[in-house]
């Protein structure tokens, strides 16, 4: 089990707006994939604001996206779901 603390609790209240990035190669459907885990863990999902970018020589995308988070525990949650995805290589 790990002891690892994810989220300082001192620095966060919920509920919050969260701006979830992600990168991954370009080839994959990242918009798609961080939309879908995004939808199924968070209170509410603004896709309004869902942008991306590509690397300077475009093999890799960054994809953020707005989220509202109701608790640290759907927090962790989501970011355990994204760093489950192989097509996701870092989340920030």
């Amino acid at each position: 089990m790990s002891t690892t603390k994810t989220f300082n609790d001192e620095l966060w209240t919920f509920p919050c707006d969260l701006n979830v990035k992600a990168m991954g190669l370009a080839e994959h459907p990242l918009e798609e994939i961080i939309t879908l885990i995004a939808e199924t863990h968070c209170s509410k999902v603004y896709p309004d604001t869902l942008a991306c970018k590509a690397s300077k020589n475009g093999k890799y995308r960054s994809i953020t996206l707005t989220v509202r988070l109701e608790s640290k525990q759907q927090a962790e949650t989501l970011y355990l779901e994204l760093g489950k995805r192989e097509e996701i290589k870092w989340t920030l």
